[in-house]
């Protein structure tokens, strides 16, 4: 059904419509056509153009409040209840529509092995590690760049002076203006860890009990961590293989036990292993694979930890020579 105009809107909160023109009001109403009028918002342009029509709206309903009061017989006021119904239906729409648009989520995703690089509208790059998800607003960058992380990605931010970009963690926060860093923030991972290559990062984290929150600046070259389970938070010095390394598809290993490299190699090549066969979990791992198959690794691995495997499906046993 076509939407009605303002005049017919305005003659029917006047009670001035013939019993033909109210009969269009009502069928209006009914077949729910304030979708056409208020349709919802799908880009800034139309959330725009719907402010100036509801302030167009509001201020002929306040120029009407000024009118001298007319008697009235029992149908203008059944008329009157009629309009306030009209205003308060019209009123429910329009935030309806405008809490819908701020409120929608974009969210990008990657799979197991999988690195996407996104471009958000703001300008900034983002590097998705694998089984990652980065999600976003529908209203990103109109009053505030959130951006809120699962795994791991690498962010190049575009500076604005006055608008800061803040990626959420988990519980923990990274504030920037404009630089390039690393956040990896994996659920089962014990911490999180935020690596700064160029410019200057805020990381907030709460402290103990989290009735307190602490903060730390980094400067190029350092990296904060996060323990969860402590809520502790350090700063050392960097190492960018092991920071950054997994934009070219490379793993890196310092001084990692068994649990960390598993769980790496798992987001990696999309598998699971099974480590109910291994008597000794108490080995370190330092090294690095470049584009290497997943035999290629456990061969590795085999040679220098005397280890076997069986490979069934997306299943890897480990177990002792």
């Amino acid at each position: 059904m076509s939407p009605i105009s303002r005049e017919l809107l305005k003659k029917y909160i006047q009670g001035k419509c013939s019993e033909e023109e109210e009969q269009m009001v009502h069928h209006w109403l009914d077949e729910s056509d304030l979708n056409n009028y208020w349709s919802p918002a799908g880009n800034k342009k139309i959330v725009k153009k719907k402010e100036r029509n509801w302030n167009h709206l509001t201020a002929q309903i306040a120029e009407l409040r000024t009118v001298a009061p007319e008697k009235r017989n029992t149908r203008r006021i059944w008329v009157g209840i009629a309009a306030a119904a009209v205003g308060i239906v019209l009123v429910a729409s329009f935030m309806w529509s405008y809490w819908s648009y701020n409120s929608k989520e974009i969210k990008y995703q990657t799979t197991y092995g999988e690195i996407k690089k996104i471009s958000l509208p703001d300008g900034t790059t983002v590097t998705l590690n694998a089984q990652s998800s980065l999600s976003i607003r529908q209203d990103f960058d109109n009053k505030s760049r959130n951006v809120y992380l699962d795994g791991e990605a690498y962010f190049q931010v575009k500076h604005e002076a006055n608008k800061l970009f803040v990626v959420h963690a988990g519980k923990l926060s990274v504030k920037v203006l404009g630089t390039s860093f690393a956040v990896s923030a994996f659920p089962n991972d014990p911490d999180v860890a935020v690596s700064l290559k160029e410019g200057k990062v805020l990381v907030e984290a709460p402290e103990h009990q989290e009735k307190r929150v602490q903060h730390v600046i980094l400067t190029p070259g350092e990296q904060a961590v996060f323990t969860k389970n402590t809520t502790g938070l350090e700063v050392d010095k960097l190492n960018p293989k092991a920071s950054f390394g997994w934009e070219s598809q490379d793993i890196f290993f310092e001084n990692a036990n068994i649990d960390e490299v598993l769980r790496k190699l798992e987001r990696y090549y999309g598998v699971s292993f099974d480590t109910q066969l291994l008597k000794s979990r108490h080995w370190q791992l330092t090294g690095e694979y470049k584009n290497e198959t997943l035999q290629e690794v456990l061969e590795s691995l085999s040679f220098n930890y005397n280890l076997k495997y069986k490979i069934e499906g997306q299943k890897v046993i480990l177990y002792e020579q």
